[in-house]
């Protein structure tokens, strides 16, 4: 049982590490935030939501296709579901927990836009190697 959950967990080490980073840095307080606004370019705060969630799928995409190609579909889904839901999952702790936060609705519109994209940059470049 637990040589099961070590090979889990070394094999997903990639997307645990981004999941504590995508966790630290939505928990991080809004007055913090405000104080890093030295870069002036519009709607960065979306531009990190689409990344992180970007970057997210993607390597759980490469780590979870070294089982069966057959999976593929369920691969995807799980993928989908997983960064979907630490998504809408942070942006409730931000509302309710999180210091100087708030929820919004365009970040989960964007987390979505960067899964969807990833999963198919993932299929795209799958494909092409084939």
């Amino acid at each position: 049982m637990i040589k099961n959950n070590n090979y889990f967990v070394l094999k997903y080490w990639k997307s645990f590490a981004l999941t504590i980073i995508i966790i630290i840095l939505c928990a991080l307080p809004g007055d913090e935030i405000d104080e890093a606004k030295f870069i002036n370019i519009p709607y960065l705060d979306k531009i990190v939501h689409l990344g992180m969630y970007f970057s997210l799928s993607i390597i759980l995409m490469l780590e979870s296709i070294k089982t069966s190609v057959k999976r593929i579909k369920t691969i995807i889904i799980l993928v989908f579901i997983y960064c979907f839901t630490l998504g809408v999952s942070i942006e409730i702790l931000q509302k309710y927990i999180f210091i100087n936060r708030g929820a919004d609705i365009i970040d989960v519109i964007f987390n979505v836009t960067g899964i969807i994209f990833g999963i198919f940059l993932y299929l795209k470049i799958k494909k092409l190697k084939s």
